[in-house]
């Protein structure tokens, strides 16, 4: 029996310690144990998980659930090569969210870190769904407990009202997915990825986009919870991984070519737009949709173009160094190999964790999608580099085990994008695209030298202003 619930073991892990972790808040005093034992819980799962990739657990089926036809037999969970990768991004964002909250333990409550569990627990489920109405409960799950731990926070604060569109977008995206079964029941077949209609398909599709956490553009998380830094950058995390992870499942899509190219080009577009909002935002409260919608965007196309699997690199890099940006606070040059780190990750070298992308965009004939997809990527690696190398807070002033914990969490992301892209599955460690990488790799290290270099970089400065207020 044990063995037949194995895949199920980490998500049900992270959200009974979640809980247990909660209950102790209540009941003792301290921070201390709490952190502790919520970090070390997130570990243990990690590390499951990390087994469970060569361990190939048995996908799971509550048969029986609801004694309504057409439904028996839908809901499924499972490990495979699609799952497995965002549900160890998720573990490990989980992690490394309470390793840097140490750098912040003084304030925030122990609550918090039980969220935390709990809520990569769901994540991970989600990830691990198998079958559209799967996704469909889950997904509603998530919404409903992000929905009612916002509003005990902010409830009360005159900002409901973008919780309460957020919540009504995510919420849609349930409804299309419950639509999509209905398409499939008219035609006669059950709603799963092996039989599946055009139009169920389009509709699943579009669901999965509404997961992205870009409507709207943020969220009123408080500062007193520390919801931008630990369980916003979380959240961040999760929902755009919930969708991510069905668009890879889907099939190929059989449209007519006009209207996949015009499907194409908006989301290019869109990408595009996320990309240099992006590079160019200041505010960090807001910076991250645009994040996600030029990262996603380029997951959308390797998906509309028929290279699902190479949709979850650029999916992890959504989440994985997302996370780093999200919980890189504290800097220090002694630390300063951790951006580097991540930067090489979106660069797409041969044999580096992003490769593998490029053959989902540019491993075809060049087009105008061609240079779409060169310029998005260029621009996420300019901003990338913008905002990681700004001032953050002080490292020095930090107690030395937390200078300890706190770049491990963030290593633990990058170390996480290389495992995937080596084990991944087979093929994911490759060469990808050279041209596409290194590119972009020389024009970084050019402007890096016009940089460092006062001479030019005053120059150029001086040429900027008198162009900007010619």
């Amino acid at each position: 029996m044990i063995a037949d619930l194995l895949a199920l073991l980490p998500p049900l892990f992270l959200i009974l310690s979640g809980l247990g972790i909660i209950l102790l808040s209540v009941l003792r005093k301290g921070l201390g144990l709490p952190w502790l034992l919520s970090s070390l819980a997130a570990l243990v799962i990690w590390v499951l998980l990390l087994a469970l990739h060569w361990l190939s657990p048995s996908p799971v089926f509550f048969i029986g659930w609801n004694p309504l036809e057409p439904f028996v037999n839908l809901i499924n969970f499972q490990l495979d090569l699609i799952s497995w990768p965002y549900s160890f991004a998720l573990a490990t964002l989980t992690m490394a969210v309470l390793f840097t909250s140490a750098a912040r333990i003084e304030s925030t409550v122990a609550a918090i870190w039980g969220l935390d569990l709990i809520f990569g627990g769901l994540g991970i489920l989600a990830a691990m769904a198998a079958s559209p109405i799967t996704f469909a409960l889950v997904w509603a799950l998530i919404d409903v407990g992000e929905f009612l731990v916002l509003y005990r926070t902010i409830g009360q604060r005159g900002q409901m009202r973008p919780l309460i569109l957020s919540f009504a977008v995510q919420i849609t995206s349930v409804f299309l997915v419950l639509l999509a079964m209905m398409v499939s029941r008219w035609k006669g077949l059950e709603l799963n990825f092996d039989q599946l209609p055009f139009q169920a398909g389009i509709l699943l599709f579009f669901g999965a986009v509404l997961r992205l956490g870009v409507f709207p553009r943020s969220l009123p998380y408080p500062d007193d919870f520390r919801f931008k830094r630990d369980f916003g950058t979380l959240l961040r995390g999760i929902q755009p991984a919930t969708g991510l992870v069905l668009l890879a499942r889907l099939p190929d899509v059989n449209m007519p070519a006009t209207e996949l190219t015009l499907l194409k080009l908006f989301i290019a577009v869109a990408a595009l737009y996320g990309s240099l909002r992006w590079a160019a935002a200041d505010d960090e409260a807001n910076m991250h949709p645009f994040w996600a919608i030029g990262t996603a965007g380029l997951a959308m196309l390797a998906v509309l173009n028929g290279y699902q699997i190479t949709s979850v690199i650029w999916g992890l890099i959504l989440i994985l160094i997302g996370g780093v940006l999200g919980l890189y606070s504290s800097r220090d040059t002694r630390i300063q190999y951790i951006p580097l780190l991540a930067v090489l990750g979106i660069l797409g070298l041969p044999f580096t964790p992003a490769a593998g992308g490029w053959l989902g965009l540019a491993n075809q004939p060049f087009s105008l999608f061609t240079i779409f997809y060169f310029v998005i990527h260029l621009v996420l690696v300019v901003g990338l580099v913008r905002h990681l190398f700004k001032p953050g807070e002080n490292y020095t002033n930090l107690d030395r085990w937390i200078r300890v914990i706190y770049p491990a969490g963030l290593l633990m992301l990058i170390i996480t994008q290389w495992v995937v892209a080596t084990w991944g599955w087979p093929g994911s460690y490759t060469a990808g695209v050279w041209w596409a990488s290194v590119i972009p790799s020389i024009l970084l290290l050019a402007g890096y030298f016009v940089w460092t270099n006062a001479p030019l970089r005053e120059r150029h400065q001086e040429q900027y202003l008198r162009w900007r207020y010619r």
